[in-house]
């Protein structure tokens, strides 16, 4: 099964390197680890690869046949970007080694998306070429000697190896990698109260609310008042003794599910560095009544996001709130994930006191620039920091 790359939406300020180009690791597990650690950052390149290396007996120089050693065999490696560069790791399920002789391959990006330029070492000949990715899936090689006038002819194709699907989303929702600050989108639901995703707030003690207001120069300290680590949901109190409160809210939750090919839209703060601290929309359709892995707490929705969307309130087209914006799917096109606003009804419920947001909405007939302009001034930007 092709690996799912599965991204989480909150902007992070620091990320987890490898700073040596000595063997970082001993064993494939811990590749692996590192991996789905880092698996929101990495490069497609970057992986467990697998295939045969099929060499002919045969090497051409100028256009001429000789006769040389030929045979196949296996190989496993492991790529992993190491100081800018990415390097290929022989490995094995229980080891990997220094890389072999014939397969210490550096590799570099060029502008085009999945090409690589390589070069590595062998029986004391510098061997360069280039390296093509197909799909994400298979990675095929064309490679010349130094002198350019000699193609050993050959074939090496290997094709990236899945990790475990569960782990990579235990990783990204239980035990995601830890930055000193990140930031994201909050929404209110009552009087002091916000709902943010649960990565950005999990794991950090101070958090701050920015927007309210429209002010984006001031903040108030708020405190964790409800964590759902597993529906990947948070509920805040904004504490700040300066706070005036939140009161009018124009939005309602929707009262059933919603159907595929139902419109929907999101606001929120995504990439605020490089795309500023004005509120975005961005629209699109319920794609699918389950989500991630088909989990069925959740819609996969056309509606694009970015990091710093996490968080942030997905409405219906008539302006009813249905879901809170949590990930992306990085290896396909517009498929984004919401959490279902029925979890978030679950909590209330047991928690009545956190939520007064009102019966009927102000928004229903209302053309979307009219519903954007009322909702923007509940939808606020929430940081975490250690």
């Amino acid at each position: 099964m092709k690996k799912i790359n599965y991204a989480l939406l909150f902007l992070t300020f620091s990320s987890i390197s490898i700073y040596s180009f000595s063997q970082p690791f001993n064993k494939e597990q811990e590749y692996k680890d590192y991996l789905i650690a880092n698996i929101t950052t990495i490069d497609p390149l970057e992986g467990i690869w697998g295939g045969k290396v099929i060499e002919s007996n045969k090497i051409i120089i100028d256009g001429v046949a000789y006769k040389a050693g030929g045979g196949n065999f296996d190989i496993r490696v492991a790529i992993i970007k190491v100081n800018g560069k990415y390097i290929a790791y022989y490995c094995s399920f229980n080891s990997i080694s220094q890389p072999l002789a014939c397969f210490d391959y550096i590799f570099n990006k060029t502008a085009t998306n999945g090409k690589y330029l390589f070069q590595f070492i062998c029986n004391n000949d510098v061997f360069s070429g280039q390296a093509y990715m197909n799909d994400n899936n298979s990675l095929e090689f064309a490679y010349k000697t130094q002198d350019y006038r000699s193609i050993k002819d050959g074939t090496v194709n290997l094709t990236k190896l899945s990790l475990n699907e569960d782990d990579i989303k235990n990783a990204l929702t239980k035990n995601p990698p830890m930055p000193n600050k990140v930031g994201g989108t909050a929404f209110a639901i009552g009087d002091r109260y916000i709902v943010t995703a649960c990565h950005v707030v999990k794991g950090y003690n101070n958090y701050k609310v920015r927007g309210i207001g429209g002010d984006f120069n001031r903040s108030y300290n708020c405190i964790l008042n409800s964590i759902d680590s597993i529906n990947d949901m948070a509920v805040l109190y904004i504490s700040d003794i300066n706070f005036q409160g939140i009161t009018n809210i124009p939005y309602t939750t929707k009262n059933s599910g919603c159907k595929v090919g139902e419109k929907a839209f999101c606001l929120g703060y995504p990439l605020i560095r490089t795309m500023g601290e004005e509120i975005k929309l961005t629209d699109g359709l319920i794609s699918s009544k389950s989500g991630f892995l088909g989990d069925t707490l959740e819609y996969q929705i056309s509606v694009p996001v970015q990091p710093g969307n996490s968080g942030g309130p997905l409405f219906d087209n008539n302006g009813n709130l249905i879901g809170i914006i949590i990930a992306k799917h990085t290896d396909a096109e517009n498929a984004s994930y919401a959490l279902k606003i029925s979890c978030l009804k679950k909590l209330i419920k047991k928690r009545p006191t956190i939520s007064t947001m009102p019966a009927t909405s102000q928004l229903i007939n209302k053309d979307l620039p009219s519903k954007v302009n009322l909702i923007q001034n509940y939808v606020y930007i929430i940081e975490a920091e250690k």
